[in-house]
């Protein structure tokens, strides 16, 4: 059983059992996304030492280990708890704010008795890759000022139009190939990073030859710009990254797309 937040929690539901607030996904509506969870520690362990998840992700070293999955979700949850924090704080306020972040990032599988599975991740950030946000946009690798260029990006005011965000997803490689990471990016693109975070512009960025996510980023707007030769080094392995941007579009209506 579910009830709407309301208020400046929208347009979160709540769960009345854990009295935990989730989105649903548009399409696959035995999908949550909630809070990350300390508990899910095992499970996260599990999914990153999978040879399909961590072949594609920026994980430093192998084995992933518990503390490190336990650090993780320490931190995913108080930029939760932080996020939720401050929406309830601005309740008794008619217009809602905009937000800094997204309070939910866990992707679950919804089971018979009210239950769930942990099955993946979807995480907004403000884009720290400072190399792609000089003033030549992300097609000029610009090294010398990088540092710069990222404090600039993290020194914007919550729902200033000028910042890029970044998005980072994984998935459970049992439910790879049934649409459901597409959802998710298009549910928390739609429903909570365009209203409640004012995000205009992201970049994403995937190692080339995955192509399961570029296809999940092309389905949700995105355009693929070109691939970084050599531009990473993850685990001793130089890599190739392919480097991905969406810009908000409003059309002749007004309407945002």
């Amino acid at each position: 059983m579910s009830i709407p937040a309301g208020g400046q929690f929208y347009p979160l539901l709540i769960d009345r059992l854990r009295g935990e607030p989730f989105l649903r996904l548009k399409r696959s509506q035995d999908i949550i996304l909630t809070p990350p969870r300390p508990e899910d520690a095992e499970t996260l362990c599990m999914l990153m030492n999978d040879p399909l998840v961590y072949e594609w992700s920026e994980i430093p070293s192998l084995p992933y280990e518990l503390d490190l999955a336990q650090r993780t979700l320490s931190q995913g949850r108080n930029v939760s708890d932080g996020a939720l924090y401050t929406l309830q704080q601005a309740q008794s306020n008619a217009e809602l704010m905009v937000i800094g972040s997204c309070p939910v990032d866990a992707i679950r599988l919804v089971l018979p008795g009210g239950t769930d599975a942990l099955i993946g991740g979807i995480h907004i950030t403000r884009c720290d890759h400072g190399e792609f946000l000089g003033p030549g946009g992300p097609e000029t690798i610009d090294w010398d000022n990088c540092k710069e260029w990222q404090e600039d990006n993290a020194s914007l005011e919550p729902g200033d139009p000028e910042i890029v965000w970044t998005m980072g997803v994984y998935l459970s490689p049992e439910f790879h190939g049934r649409g459901i990471m597409t959802d998710a990016v298009n549910t928390v693109l739609h429903d909570w990073a365009i209203p409640r975070m004012g995000v205009r512009r992201m970049l994403v960025f995937t190692f080339e030859n995955n192509i399961g996510s570029v296809k999940v980023f092309l389905k949700n707007g995105f355009k693929l710009l070109y691939t970084a030769k050599e531009h990473m080094t993850v685990r001793g392995r130089i890599r190739n990254v392919n480097v991905l941007e969406w810009k908000l579009v409003v059309d002749e209506d007004g309407m945002l797309n």
